[in-house]
């Protein structure tokens, strides 16, 4: 008695294999499998559709203003054209 009661009568050992030890494997796995895989594979991939989209608009943007202005009218003439066509 008296050496169980020396060890708390293996309360924290016991308590460590079965809900501390445990517990911890899981985190881990979670961690693992969600954080890893799922977060930072969606953040990773709205970083990647990003610079991708920046690189396609760079694309088109030449920094002149005329070729914007003509990229308007051209773009007004053809909706004013389908309107009175259609």
């Amino acid at each position: 008695m008296y050496e169980l009661s020396l060890h708390k009568w293996y309360i924290d050992e016991t308590y460590d294999r079965t809900i501390v030890r445990p517990t911890f494997r899981l985190a881990d796995r979670m961690w693992a499998r969600i954080d890893i895989g799922m977060i930072d594979g969606a953040v990773n991939g709205v970083a990647r559709a990003i610079a991708w989209w920046g690189w396609l608009m760079r694309l088109f943007q030449s920094g002149q203003t005329q070729h914007y202005a003509l990229g308007m009218t051209l773009g007004a003439a053809l909706i004013l054209t389908a309107y009175l066509l259609f």
